[in-house]
């Protein structure tokens, strides 16, 4: 389990370091995250409830192994929907750069994290 958490801390740590990159490379604002329309927002806030709903009955249901895999998996998701968003409905032409970044981490983490569960 300790191997798990270092191997994902240190993916998260690469995709961070990515996302920087990418941040000064296209020199794009570091600012305060905007939804992009009034259906985004509302996305990214379903996405949430249904995050929280999902940790709340897993830790009801004392299934401790399958927190880490879903919080991982919610993060993922939630990625790729700014990516996709800001793609399609962005102003910036590369803003979706860096949640791209993000998304193909956060899925490298879900998978480690699935290898070592089976």
């Amino acid at each position: 389990m300790i191997e798990t958490m270092v191997i994902v801390a240190f993916i998260m740590f690469i995709t961070w370091l990515l996302m920087c990159y990418v941040y000064i490379k296209y020199n794009l604002p570091v600012e305060m995250y905007r939804t992009v329309n009034q259906f985004h927002k509302w996305l990214e806030i379903s996405l949430f409830v249904m995050f929280i709903a999902s940790v709340t009955v897993l830790m009801l249901t004392s299934l401790y192994t399958f927190l880490e895999p879903v919080i991982i998996a919610f993060l993922t998701i939630g990625f790729g929907v700014r990516a996709y968003m800001e793609y399609k409905h962005g102003i910036e032409e590369k803003s979706h750069l860096p949640d791209l970044v993000g998304a193909f981490g956060s899925s490298a983490a879900l998978i480690v994290v699935i290898m070592f569960l089976i």
